[in-house]
């Protein structure tokens, strides 16, 4: 890696891939240090990524695939990485339709699985607690294919302050939890809506479920009695807003 003084002492991850790559370019969450790409990469994708690259001035750096395997764990990085910072967190954004308001869940495959399904149905913006997710973030990127880079992320040390701000705007807070719930196919969602889903084990806090217009659930096809994984819960509940939002 090309010595930089400057960046020596900042917190830096490596993003491989096309996707990982692309999509920090595109989202403009993190800064991005410098790129490395194998010389003999000629391929469609990686031309358009060195040029949106070159337009915001970011540092190309153009070597061998052995070189760019000294800087990687792995050998997965297709010939192409990244030196980048950390995420910028957003604030609440009210002009959103749909928040995601995810509790209780700590493993970073999960939350990553959680945000490519999530982002691929339409929502915008999803809501964390104060855990620090950059920790995780090559294997955010890659394993939600670029979503966690795309999605916004706001960051709440007080999730009924953030909810009661949101139900102010207008939001309808909608937990998926059984007790006291109908099926999420016979619930007529509305447009403004924060779809909450709480971790395998320990689910929802109650300050989360005190605020809830509303619980749905997800009527199963069988006598399975366990729960969902929170990656299975949350796809359904947002493709069933999606397709009834759809319609609206």
């Amino acid at each position: 890696m090309s010595e930089n003084k400057n960046i020596a002492k900042q917190t830096k991850f490596v993003f491989e891939g096309n996707i990982s790559v692309k999509a920090a370019i595109e989202a403009n969450r993190r800064e991005i240090y410098e790129i490395f790409v194998d010389s003999s990469k000629k391929d469609r994708d990686t031309n358009y990524i060195l040029k949106i690259a070159q337009d915001k001035n970011i540092r190309i750096t153009k070597t061998t695939k052995s070189e760019i395997d000294k800087l990687c764990v792995g050998k997965t990085h297709g010939g192409l990485i990244a030196i980048v910072g950390e995420r910028k967190y957003q604030d609440l954004n009210c002009n959103f339709d749909c928040y995601a308001l995810i509790e209780g869940v700590e493993d970073p495959f999960n939350f990553a699985h959680i945000l490519r399904s999530i982002y691929a149905l339409g929502v915008k913006g999803v809501i964390v607690g104060e855990r620090n997710w950059n920790v995780a973030s090559e294997l955010l990127a890659k394993t939600s294919a670029g979503a966690s880079e795309h999605i916004e992320m706001y960051q709440s040390d007080d999730f009924v302050k953030t909810l009661q701000h949101l139900k102010n705007e207008q939001y309808q807070i909608i937990a998926a939890n059984r007790k006291d719930a109908v099926p999420i196919h016979e619930y007529n969602f509305p447009k403004k809506v924060v779809l909450c889903v709480g971790g395998e084990m320990r689910g929802l806090s109650k300050n989360v479920l005190s605020l809830c217009d509303a619980f749905v659930f997800i009527p199963y096809g069988s006598e399975f009695r366990n729960a969902l994984t929170a990656v299975s819960a949350t796809s359904i509940l947002v493709y069933e807003y999606h397709k009834q939002t759809m319609k609206k």
